[in-house]
């Protein structure tokens, strides 16, 4: 087998989680945000995890998502963000799945799939501006007109996203206002009755969630949800850390890590890798790993990035190719095949976290543990 994984710990997981929801206000619950594969970290036993905990809401990018959890036991309820296909309609009846919905064609395709006498929760998205998805001022008219006519649907909660919760104040408090307005103005065509309220136990009002790991982490917005994603996994964006906030503890969840397949010893000026993009300017020992872009260490890091060998860090040289990554190692100690090699995480008194690559790589940590590969294998550990 290729020695290249990832181990992931699942009490890491589990302290991220009881860290967020000290940071909580009450009574807000957790929706663990576990789309694209967990962010890389495996959305069913990440899932699996946190219901164990006592989480009872997780978000999915599509039904096909959702429908995975299912099979795998998750209970849950269980949030689809990202729209759905018509024809995926009746699996989202059949799952008890709750659908974000802003587009008069959605309320259409769920209720031409309505048997009678049952009823769908959905929670209506609103653009408050992101311009991506989300019912806009201009489109609130056609939507209620469908909305009306789709007796089959309850509102369940309304909801926004925050574009820059982590940075700019000035746009996420006109997010705010929009979304406040909104409120005021559709909540009372959106309620079919007074009693139209699941989420009543944890929220007082009409039911609404704003938060995502940053925003819970910066300014508790509160709502009857709060959307946790990357802070479960142990990261808060180092963008959004500001002087005198109190930052939760968090501890990335996941480490990656591979071995020296060869180690070779030579002289100056020598070029490494495809391209020759790098020569030795001295007596210098290199070190071949296995992993490659095809394993999502991305080629970006190329003479940027260092790996872990023995407890110090040795840095990428030559361009990353697609199995393979040289690194010097020149000045390791007794650095032989078979040595493990860690690419994300802590060896000795060194760490390397995803922030870390994303700096090298001009890129955020979402992108750095999403792209891990399907064919870097998983190992959970306590």
């Amino acid at each position: 087998m290729r020695p290249n994984w990832v181990e992931i710990s699942r009490s890491a997981l589990r302290g991220n989680l009881s860290e967020l929801k000290r940071l909580l206000p009450a009574p807000t619950q957790v929706c663990a945000v576990v789309k694209a594969d967990a962010y890389g970290h495996g959305a069913a036993p990440c899932a699996e995890i946190l219901q164990e905990a006592g989480v009872r809401w997780f978000a999915v990018t599509c039904v096909e998502e959702a429908v995975l959890l299912r099979h795998h036991g998750i209970r849950g309820r269980l949030l689809i963000l990202g729209g759905f296909e018509p024809e995926d309609a009746q699996a989202i009846w059949e799952h008890k799945l709750t659908p974000a919905v802003w587009d008069p064609s959605q309320l259409e395709a769920l209720c031409a799939e309505a048997l009678p006498g049952q009823s769908l929760p959905v929670h209506v998205k609103l653009d408050t501006g992101m311009a991506r998805l989300g019912i806009a001022p201009a489109q609130e008219e056609r939507f209620m007109a469908t909305w009306q006519r789709c007796n089959a649907l309850t509102m369940e909660a309304l909801f926004t996203h925050l574009s820059s919760a982590e940075a700019e104040a000035a746009i996420t408090e006109s997010q705010l206002e929009r979304f406040q307005a909104a409120q005021h103005r559709l909540i009372p065509q959106l309620q079919r009755s007074r009693s139209e309220r699941s989420l009543t136990d944890v929220a007082a009002g009409p039911l609404w969630h704003i938060g995502n790991t940053v925003a819970s982490v910066r300014f508790h917005p509160g709502g009857a949800l709060a959307r946790l994603g990357l802070g479960l996994y142990g990261y808060v964006l180092e963008h959004a850390k500001s002087a005198g906030e109190n930052q939760p503890g968090l501890r990335p969840i996941l480490s990656w890590k591979t071995r020296v397949l060869s180690v070779r010893d030579v002289g100056t000026g020598v070029p490494v890798g495809y391209n020759s993009p790098f020569r030795t300017s001295r007596p210098t020992t290199i070190a071949t790993l296995a992993v490659g872009y095809a394993d999502g260490y991305l080629r970006r890091l190329s003479n940027r990035a260092d790996v872990l060998i023995r407890g110090r860090r040795a840095r990428v040289i030559g361009n990353i190719s697609m199995d393979l990554t040289t690194v010097d190692a020149t000045g390791i100690p007794g650095v032989a095949v078979g040595d493990e090699v860690c690419l994300l995480g802590g060896q000795g008194e060194e760490s390397i976290d995803a922030n870390e690559l994303a700096r090298h790589s001009s890129t955020i940590a979402y992108e750095v543990l999403c792209g891990i590969a399907a064919r870097v294998k998983r190992i959970w550990i306590d």
